[in-house]
């Protein structure tokens, strides 16, 4: 399983991942809004945990442009 993290809270995004990793899940970190959709747009997720506030652009216009 892969999952994709899109969160400016980088600590929170850390300790996320470390957790995942414990369980063998594969997990890819984000900050932005638009690295995200870089991110969805050029691997394929299982799940996509996705802030609706963050800089660059939102959660809300990243789920519009996927």
């Amino acid at each position: 399983m892969r999952i994709l993290i899109v969160e400016d809270d980088v600590k929170l995004c850390e300790s996320l991942k470390i957790q995942l990793e414990q369980e063998n899940i594969s997990v890819d970190l984000c900050h932005n809004g638009e690295d995200g959709l870089h991110l969805i747009r050029d691997k394929a997720h299982d799940i996509i945990l996705l802030d609706r506030m963050m800089p660059l652009m939102d959660g809300l216009e990243v789920l519009r442009l996927m």
